[in-house]
């Protein structure tokens, strides 16, 4: 048998232990909303940039076939139908490259809401978005992470007078 402060030490460290992990939990939920919400974003960034794309696709598509056009009836050079060509394989390249990082960001959210079915998503246009810094004390008081340091350093605290006690 041990004195009673070892038991008692041992309660308090145990408390400490419990409060640590609950901390670590606390950080692990809002790393994985923070990594929903990003992932959301990119996926709506990527819809935006395929719309965009598809667009530039159309417009460099006439391009191409009124230079083309103009080249046969002899208005132009050999240069500008090259030139509308180019620039038309180069946003197909583009547009086959969005179509791959809308895929990418599409399973990244499907991995991590670790959804059985297929997602389905509203069309939604992506918007400016203001960035809110809190700067009072409070935003700091209720930090996640300075919570497990401060949890980790009591863990370390109680383990010390648990051994200054034996």
């Amino acid at each position: 048998f041990a004195f009673p402060t070892v038991y008692r030490d041992q309660a308090k460290l145990a408390d400490a232990t419990i409060q640590q992990a609950e901390a670590q939990k606390l950080i692990v939920e809002r790393e994985l909303i923070r990594d929903v919400k990003q992932a959301w974003y990119q996926l709506q960034y990527q819809n935006e940039r395929l719309h965009l794309l598809q667009q530039q696709d159309s417009l460099y598509g006439r391009f191409t076939r009124a230079a083309t056009i103009r080249f046969k009836t002899g208005e132009t050079g050999y240069l500008e139908q090259a030139t509308a060509e180019t620039r038309s394989l180069g946003i197909k390249t583009e547009l086959q490259q969005a179509m791959a990082d809308q895929q990418i960001a599409e399973r990244r959210l499907h991995q991590l809401l670790q959804a059985q079915e297929p997602l389905q998503f509203a069309e939604e246009r992506l918007s400016k978005r203001e960035l809110l810094l809190q700067t009072d004390s409070t935003a700091l008081a209720t930090n996640p992470y300075l919570a497990f340091l401060q949890s980790t350093t009591q863990v370390a605290e109680r383990q010390k007078q648990l051994e200054q006690s034996r």
